[in-house]
């Protein structure tokens, strides 16, 4: 259907995100209202009061060759599940379903306290592009490949799917129906080859990101994007690209909204570095995630220059994981503020020491102390092996020493001699990264 689709992500970094649309698409389309909604005609525009009225001239063939033929582009109302809903021109950038959830709530107007609002229709196109001006679209209900912004139809999917499973009153359910019966959908010619898909939903994004902030890739996505892109364009071609010749694509052929970092060569540089050192790392990449998942765009590590610098300032990819989950740790514990996590004070100056420095050493002072101080003073060694699990990781050691806001599992402690337990409470203090 479209010029050379971007193929499967090797990688799927959102199989878990598209089993949850899978499941709500399930959820509406098991619903006796949406049953066979993909055999339904759009919603004509009429006059008569007793029957639902599109708001649009709706998809005509014989109208859709015409102008994909005299200007390369359709605009209509069409049936909202004649797309596919997994598809995705950028696949393997990972998606967030709480962002895309709190976009379809600022989309559909839904209400904080009473969840239910007048709903609105369909904000934006859902853009598909085509071969030629003879493709025949119906023949591909259900199958066709949009290049705009997957996050818009997903968000409608979830929304619909809640107010379904909370058995909202018919007549809320069939205002949903004549909302997918009204979408508005535009069909464009693009020339052979995966860059036209690739740019055409870049571009769209791009635009849409200036009035739908849910669109707008977090660093983590843009560093999975470059590389991706990067990659792709290198299969393609069967060449390497240096990082000029990608920061050279993007400005030739990418828009940048007003808010938007412009992809320069030293942004690619900086994109593909957080790429390969954090991003690709699950570990790490989860850090984000949480603190994403607390605090949406606005947190601390949603910055690229921000998680270049933490790389810049640790040794080595397990100085990297133990920064920041410490980072993440001590902010969700409250003894870090979020705001104040800025590039400044992971990279410090030249009065002031960096917080990426700082936990590094208190790392060391954990280690020395579990591997030479505590045998030199006496402490049982099999003590000593318990504590050396317990404090693994930041995850480890709130399951199992000291929770927040969690059950901890603390029945180990009764195998340990209370003097062991008290050494335990003087590490801690020492280290303090976070933990108390």
């Amino acid at each position: 259907m479209p010029p050379s689709w971007p193929g499967k992500a090797e990688i799927n970094t959102n199989e878990s995100y598209l089993a949850d649309v899978e499941a709500a698409v399930q959820v509406i389309l098991g619903h006796v209202i949406f049953r066979n909604m993909i055999c339904q005609d759009p919603l004509p525009i009429t006059e008569d009061l007793n029957t639902t009225s599109g708001v649009q001239s709706v998809f005509d063939a014989s109208q859709c060759k015409v102008a994909l033929m005299r200007e390369k582009k359709y605009i209509c109302s069409g049936n909202f599940w004649w797309q596919n809903m997994l598809a995705s021109a950028t696949p393997g950038v990972p998606l967030r379903k709480e962002r895309v959830v709190e976009l379809g709530r600022y989309m559909f107007h839904i209400d904080p306290e009473s969840g239910v609002n007048p709903l609105p229709h369909m904000p934006g196109m859902i853009t598909v592009l085509v071969e030629s001006p003879d493709v025949d679209i119906l023949a591909h209900k259900g199958a066709l490949m949009r290049v705009s912004p997957e996050e818009l139809v997903h968000a409608a999917i979830f929304i619909c799917a809640d107010e379904v499973t909370a058995n909202m009153p018919e007549e809320r359910l069939q205002r949903w129906k004549s909302i997918f019966l009204s979408c508005c959908f535009c069909f464009e010619v693009a020339d052979p080859g995966q860059d036209q898909c690739y740019w055409k939903a870049y571009n769209l994004r791009q635009t849409i990101v200036a009035t739908y902030g849910g669109c707008k890739r977090s660093a983590k996505q843009m560093a999975h994007e470059i590389f991706l892109y990067k990659k792709l364009k290198e299969t393609e071609t069967g060449t390497t690209l240096s990082r000029k010749q990608v920061a050279q694509l993007y400005q030739q052929k990418g828009k940048t909204a007003r808010d938007s970092e412009p992809v320069s060569e030293n942004y690619v540089n900086t994109a593909l570095n957080v790429f390969e050192k954090i991003c690709s790392l699950p570990a790490l990449a989860r850090c984000i995630d949480t603190l994403e998942a607390r605090f949406g765009q606005a947190n601390c590590l949603n910055n690229m220059t921000s998680l270049a610098t933490a790389i810049a300032r640790t040794d080595d990819a397990s100085m990297r994981k133990w920064t920041l989950e410490s980072i993440t740790d001590s902010v969700l514990a409250g003894l870090l503020q979020n705001d104040d996590v800025t590039k400044t004070v992971l990279g410090g100056s030249h009065n002031v020491t960096s917080l990426c420095t700082l936990l590094q050493f208190r790392r060391q002072v954990l280690n020395r102390y579990l591997h030479l101080d505590l045998p030199q003073l006496g402490v049982h060694f099999e003590d000593i092996e318990t504590f050396r699990t317990a404090l693994a990781d930041h995850d480890t050691y709130r399951k199992t020493v000291r929770g927040m806001n969690q059950a901890v599992d603390t029945t180990w402690k009764a195998r340990c001699k209370q003097s062991s337990l008290l050494a335990l409470e003087l590490l801690e203090d020492c280290v303090g990264t976070g933990w108390r």
